[in-house]
């Protein structure tokens, strides 16, 4: 005589409560950005800046960062429209 075998009660997965998602986010993105302000050759004001020009030539000069050269800070390939090794130019007022 076989002894019937008990069912299991399996739990379905479920994704994990909002606050822990929010504190493992929050803790990669503060990790990823001292990596990445520590990787720099610049001191941290000057990091930070450079960062800040990221978003785009506006930004740049509001930080004081515009125009610049290839490999010094505020320098992004996005910034650079005509790939001269120049980003954010002075715009030239017409006549």
């Amino acid at each position: 005589m076989s002894v019937p075998s008990k069912p299991t009660s399996r739990r379905p997965w479920r994704l994990p409560d909002r606050t822990l998602v929010g504190a493992w986010s929050f803790a990669i993105l503060s990790w990823s950005a001292a990596v990445l302000v520590i990787a720099t050759p610049w001191p941290f004001a000057t990091s930070m800046r450079h960062f800040a020009s990221a978003f785009g030539c506006d930004a740049a000069r509001a930080v004081g960062l515009a125009p610049s050269h290839r490999g010094a800070p505020g320098y992004w390939p996005w910034l650079d429209h005509d790939a001269d090794g120049i980003a954010c130019k002075p715009k030239r007022e017409r006549l």
